[in-house]
């Protein structure tokens, strides 16, 4: 086998580095922003929504002194009336959705808002039916096993049983 290396002395400590020179100062900017190129940076043009989706929400001059929000260039609010609402507004594929929620007894639906809404909103309707044709298939299926169970119940005679 090899002999093992020798052990180096250690290194000289390095002399200290002289400080840096300060930098000079910058130069002074002008104090206006400048101007973008045309046809950068413009706003996009404000155009109403092709569509608007209205879920518990008052409109316009319904709104006037009530706590209100702007949406789609509409004045939006919850009905008179509600003490505590939520509010949101969204826009997706030019279609503008606000919703309106009140969570005390004062600003709940009453069957008219109800029946109004079922009158004139396609969603809502659609809603409802794919929800009361979900509610008629966990029915059917329920009577479907019952009836399934009581045909494969077998019942003994007493006289067989002794």
């Amino acid at each position: 086998p090899m002999a093992p290396m020798p052990t180096m002395a250690p290194m000289a400590p390095m002399p200290p580095m002289a400080p840096m020179p300060s930098m000079p100062p910058m130069p002074s900017q002008p104090h206006h922003l400048p101007t973008p190129p045309p046809g950068l940076m413009q706003p996009e043009p404000v155009h109403p929504p092709r569509a608007i989706r209205n879920h518990g929400c008052s409109v316009g001059d319904d709104c006037v002194g009530q706590s209100s929000f702007d949406a789609g260039g509409y004045l939006w609010c919850c009905h008179k009336g509600c003490g505590s609402c939520s509010s949101s507004s969204s826009v997706h594929d030019d279609v503008l959705s606000v919703l309106c929620t009140c969570s005390d007894d004062e600003g709940a639906w009453s069957f008219s808002d109800f029946s109004e809404k079922l009158a004139n909103d396609d969603e809502f309707q659609s809603n409802l039916c794919i929800a009361a044709a979900g509610c008629a298939l966990v029915v059917l299926v329920g009577l479907a096993v019952a009836f399934a169970r009581r045909r494969s119940t077998i019942q003994v005679p007493e006289s067989v049983l002794g």
